[in-house]
């Protein structure tokens, strides 16, 4: 155990972006089976729930109401000067199981947009911890037993990213340089956060649900096709000549073919009337 804890923690510490669980205070358990399909009707009746329900500008093209609920969520997430919230998150990784908690913090300033991401993280009996902080300048992380010596000896991972630089890549190289398995939060906050799962995901279901008493619209949806042709593309490069596939088969591989632990689909949750993410799923 003491050789594979390592791995198992750097592969979920590189994951947890993707298979977390964001959850408010009272959220303690998972969402009830039971749901509510939504119409577009549905949503934009104001007699079928007194909570807040998206609606399309005057003028503007019609879109379906998980788009709406999506742009009106990062468009309100975006104007809260600070968030704090508390985090648990549950990682299924190969024939482990990896849960923890921790917290989220978000505030704005004259200077930019400030978050603090801290995570505890239990394999077994074995803790370990990931720690992000970013002043929109520079994003410094701290792994605690994320990687082997020469010797054998487990060290901690400690990094500075300047995110400046790694701007500039962006706008040089585009979407492409980004992968979509790892949305940050502590780079942009919650608002980029969704923005980067929409880009991922094309979020087309919509029902309705109580998570813990709390009225929640709850969207679901696939990789985009751009995404799901770069994680492919990824796979692809970890194996030999012999096993990738020609241009016309990874063309038709669709995300259930996707290997574990990757997740084929994703689904968020959230508050109808404050259109707060308590929830976030890989499916």
């Amino acid at each position: 155990m003491k050789t594979i804890f390592p791995i198992l923690t750097r592969l979920a510490c590189s994951l947890l972006s993707v298979f977390s669980t964001l959850a408010s205070v009272a959220a303690q358990t998972d969402i009830p089976v039971s749901v509510r399909a939504v119409t577009p009707a549905t949503v934009g009746n104001p007699a079928e729930s007194t909570a807040a329900t998206p609606s399309t500008p005057d003028g503007a093209p019609e879109q379906p109401p998980s788009q709406l609920i999506l742009q009106q969520a990062i468009q309100r997430l975006d104007r809260i000067p600070s968030i704090a919230a508390r985090v648990r998150h549950r990682v299924q990784l190969f024939d482990q199981q990896l849960t923890g908690t921790g917290a989220y913090e978000q505030f704005d300033d004259d200077f930019g947009r400030k978050t603090r991401l801290e995570l505890r993280i239990s394999v077994g009996d074995r803790p370990t911890s990931l720690l992000e902080v970013c002043d929109g300048r520079f994003l410094w992380s701290h792994r605690d037993v994320i990687a082997i010596d020469d010797q054998g000896d487990e060290l901690p991972d400690i990094r500075r990213v300047d995110l400046r630089l790694a701007r500039r890549a962006l706008a040089v190289y585009g979407p492409a340089y980004m992968s979509p398995l790892q949305p940050q939060i502590t780079v942009g906050g919650l608002p980029l956060l969704i923005g980067q799962l929409n880009d991922a995901f094309v979020f087309g279901k919509l029902a309705e649900t109580k998570l813990h008493g709390v009225p929640v619209w709850v969207i679901s949806g696939t990789w985009r096709p751009r995404a799901l042709e770069r994680i492919w593309a990824a796979i692809d490069q970890q194996q030999d000549d012999t096993e990738r596939l020609s241009a016309k088969d990874a063309a038709e591989r669709g995300p259930d073919q996707l290997p574990a632990p990757f997740p084929h689909s994703a689904l968020i949750a959230f508050g109808k009337d404050d259109l707060f993410p308590y929830r976030i799923e890989y499916l």
